[in-house]
């Protein structure tokens, strides 16, 4: 029973964080396409995985965290910009990319890499989200770059755009299923 208690008082208080923070999240670091990096250095990078939090609530059949029509843009926004004008298209979506496409420095906070389980759950997402179309591609770009570089059985934690690669045997590509599981809930 005191279990119980703890629990609910537990859940209460996260509801209240939840409540509180939303708003704050959301007049803070929308900026009318998709988030911010952060409120203060102006930075334009727009990060592939932004909506990371937005992902595992609704994988969790949890409240959202953000409206749907900002995860809508925000996510079209890194489709857009961090896969489409990366490589062209061809390696999958780069963690983080400046809005005016200009390249991040390999000793940047966000190095040029295209993480593999980060992708996968990226396509997850637009799946559940009704972009099938632009999930395959996605997909299809991470898959052909693991195969095509003999990298299948050792998966890399990411891959980077001069056909190197960083902690192979990575288990981040096990995202992968969060596609499959889409797909079974929700047909």
């Amino acid at each position: 029973l005191l279990e119980s208690i703890l629990v609910q008082e537990a859940i209460e208080l996260y509801r209240q964080w939840l409540a509180q923070a939303k708003p704050l999240y959301q007049a803070t670091l929308w900026n009318g396409q998709y988030y911010n990096l952060d409120s203060e250095s102006g930075s334009e990078v727009i990060l592939a995985d932004q909506l990371c939090g937005q992902f595992y609530a609704q994988l969790l059949k949890l409240p959202d965290i953000v409206p749907a029509d900002c995860a809508q843009s925000a996510l079209k926004t890194v489709y857009d910009t961090c896969f489409l004008k990366f490589c062209n298209a061809q390696l999958g979506a780069v963690n983080a990319l400046r809005t005016n496409e200009v390249l991040e420095e390999t000793d940047s906070s966000h190095p040029l890499a295209v993480s593999t389980g980060l992708n996968f759950g990226l396509a997850a997402f637009l799946i559940k989200l009704g972009m099938k179309d632009e999930a395959w591609q996605l997909t299809e770009a991470v898959v052909r770059q693991v195969y095509e570089q003999g990298l299948q059985f050792r998966t890399p934690e990411a891959i980077t755009p001069v056909g190197t690669f960083r902690s192979s045997h990575n288990l981040g590509a096990m995202g992968i299923w969060a596609i499959y599981q889409w797909i079974m809930d929700n047909g």
